[in-house]
């Protein structure tokens, strides 16, 4: 078992490179972000994360699908905008 994983991770060490790169940037992001927001903003991601927290520890389902969906609902607008700003002339300026 041990030299199957010993073998794998050989095999594979590009891609747990890239996954540890992309996780310790997406880290860094994070804490900038947070550091450079507001306190209501703050009190909002606090919030948000503490009403997740309590809802895993009392066991309640999570519906990923809704959430993910409730996700892309709130962006879709700003990924059309900037859809429509890259193909069109209007949006050079902008861009």
């Amino acid at each position: 078992m041990r030299k199957a994983l010993e073998k794998h991770i050989k095999e594979h060490i590009k891609e747990y490179v890239i996954f540890g790169l992309i996780l310790i940037i997406g880290l860094f992001i994070g804490t900038m972000v947070l550091n450079n927001s507001s306190n209501d903003q703050r009190e909002e991601i606090s919030g948000y994360l503490n009403g997740f927290n309590t809802q895993i520890k009392e066991g309640s389902k999570i519906e990923y699908s809704k959430m993910i969906f409730e996700l892309i609902k709130k962006d879709l607008k700003l990924v059309f905008l900037i859809t429509f700003l890259s193909v069109s002339i209007i949006g050079v300026p902008a861009i």
